[in-house]
């Protein structure tokens, strides 16, 4: 096993030092975000992090040995050669031990083990806890993907369902709330990335996320990003007011569809599976 950092390096870890998490939902280009932040020699990345979605836990909650237990599962710790029992044991003798800290700790001594400075990890369903990371790890930055709904939700390949569509806006409208407020509180280490921008000009938005992060990417050269929609898009008139606000906050036109007709019936049934789902998702709290 190689040894983790000294003691000396064990608090900035916890702080989340030289960390990037890629968030957004499933097929919003979080999977290119990382690939660009990999053209780095100074960047080591991780995908499908699933224990980041654990952090909202206290260490009580979760209890040593099934904290343990989901480190030497996840995937992501199995394909490193990390002595978990070694992180555990530094990460207690932090001032006050967070799981959030314990999961920097580990990527930052991956990062050093790889001779690099930046760690990255893409990670799916992270909205409920974002603003709790970013005020746990002060020098965490995070880069958000969010696509028009419009065009194509990016949530599920059921979304073209009546119905469905309405569910899969829910999940869209909470993910884009939380990146307009996480950006208005943390401007300097939040970047919210379009779908669209990646598709029509990823050399602009490569050196976008570059600045960022504090690295020079480039455009990998099997690069073969294309805007096709997964599942259809939001087109109703009552569904497409629903989201007027977020849309125009995210920097999209804000054409409100006119749709009338047999797809209003459909419209109804969108906006009530929304508003369904909303109010669950609200329940379970966002950011608490």
């Amino acid at each position: 096993m190689t040894e983790l950092p000294a003691p000396s390096v064990v608090g900035s870890a916890a702080a989340g030092s030289g960390g990037v998490l890629i968030v957004g939902l499933a097929h919003s280009g979080k999977t290119e975000v990382r690939r660009l932040i990999e053209t780095s020699t100074r960047a080591v990345s991780a995908r499908r992090a699933r224990h980041w979605n654990r952090v909202g836990n206290r260490w009580d909650d979760l209890s040593e040995r099934s904290c343990l237990a989901l480190m030497r599962s996840d995937e992501t710790f199995k394909s490193w050669d990390a002595d978990v029992d070694a992180a555990i044991r530094a990460w207690r003798t932090l001032e006050r031990p967070r799981i959030a800290a314990l999961f920097a700790l580990a990527y930052r001594w991956r990062a050093s083990a790889s001779n690099a400075d930046i760690w990255c990890a893409q990670v799916n369903g992270l909205e409920p806890q974002i603003l709790r990371l970013l005020a746990e790890l002060p020098e965490v930055k995070v880069i958000h993907t969010v696509r028009d709904p419009r065009g194509g939700l990016g949530v599920s390949r059921r979304s073209g369902m009546v119905g469905r569509r309405g569910w899969d806006l829910a999940a869209w409208d909470r993910s884009a709330r939380v990146a307009i407020e996480a950006m208005e509180r943390h401007r300097d280490r939040y970047q919210i990335i379009r779908w669209e921008d990646l598709v029509t000009a990823a050399d602009e938005v490569s050196v976008q996320i570059g600045r960022f992060v504090g690295a020079d990417l480039e455009v990998p050269e099997d690069w073969l990003l294309h805007g096709k929609p997964i599942g259809r898009g939001i087109d109703g008139r009552r569904t497409s007011q629903q989201i007027a606000g977020l849309v125009t906050g995210l920097g999209y036109e804000a054409e409100v569809s006119t749709a009338t007709g047999s797809a209003s019936l459909s419209d109804v049934v969108d906006l009530l599976s929304f508003r369904f789902r909303a109010r669950r998702l609200a329940r379970q709290g966002v950011n608490e």
